[in-house]
């Protein structure tokens, strides 16, 4: 990686244009080159890339086609694999509730029923319809609660026909939003949304899961908003008419308009 760093500088100071992968890892550039994201070339990054490319992995894994079937015999679905401070913070805070919680926490052995192989491949793009029939809501903790990162954890509940809560980044869901996506008011207290104190975010999300009662989840299931919300994410997750259009003007345009300046 060190070598080809100096590779991309070299090009950039004979005046070569450059544009770096940026997709997948936020914060690639800065962590990997030790610059500024302007300083070389062009950094391809864009806040809803992994909308898109989770839309046509899931469509390629034939989860489309997915239909609930509810008996939400527990609370609520958070996988985690690396451990992350804000993980165990959440873990900690809810450890009087785990066993009402289909959870994983892959690095500390912890994992969920019947998931695929730790060792094959796309194992963290792997779906289980049992994990979302069997629970209510999906709490997501994203990998990152200190930079701008929507990742494929966030958008698994919304492929998936799940209200969610959101352990991330401060704005979260209003990023959700500007994207077009619905978020559950109506159910959850998303005040935890514009917290810029992690630690406040996160025990309003515990709040959320202690106040949450079973027997709420009839009324979730019978509720037209929340089912309104619900077929809403679900179908612009997947429209690939929509995805096509702002993978063309966020992506595509810019980098022939840096190619041809």
């Amino acid at each position: 990686m060190q070598q080809h760093a100096i590779t991309v500088r070299e090009l950039h100071n004979r005046g070569k244009k450059i544009v770096i992968n940026n997709l997948q890892e936020a914060n690639y550039f800065e962590y990997k080159f030790k610059k500024p994201k302007n300083e070389i070339g062009h950094r391809l990054w864009n806040v809803n890339w992994f909308w898109y490319s989770e839309s046509f992995i899931n469509k390629h894994r034939n989860y489309y086609g997915y239909t609930p079937v509810r008996r939400a015999n527990k609370l609520a679905l958070m996988p985690m694999n690396f451990t992350r401070y804000h993980r165990d913070l959440l873990v900690n805070k809810l450890s009087s509730y785990l066993d009402r919680l289909l959870y994983s926490y892959r690095q500390h052995g912890i994992q969920l029923p019947n998931d695929e192989d730790f060792q094959s491949g796309g194992w963290d793009r792997f779906f289980n319809p049992d994990w979302y029939d069997s629970t209510c809501f999906s709490v997501v903790t994203e990998s990152y609660v200190d930079q701008r990162l929507l990742s494929e954890k966030t958008f698994k509940p919304i492929a998936f026909y799940h209200p969610f809560l959101i352990l991330g980044h401060c704005g979260i869901l209003t990023d959700l939003k500007n994207m077009g996506f619905e978020t559950f008011d109506n159910i959850f207290d998303e005040s935890y949304d514009s917290e810029i104190c992690m630690t406040t975010r996160c025990n309003i999300i515990v709040d959320n899961i202690k106040k949450f009662l079973d027997i709420e989840y009839v009324e979730i299931a019978q509720d037209t908003i929340t089912q309104a919300k619900l077929q809403h994410n679900h179908d612009l997750f997947y429209n690939e008419k929509i995805i096509t259009e702002r993978v063309i003007t966020e992506i595509i345009n810019p980098l022939i308009e840096y190619a041809e300046t």
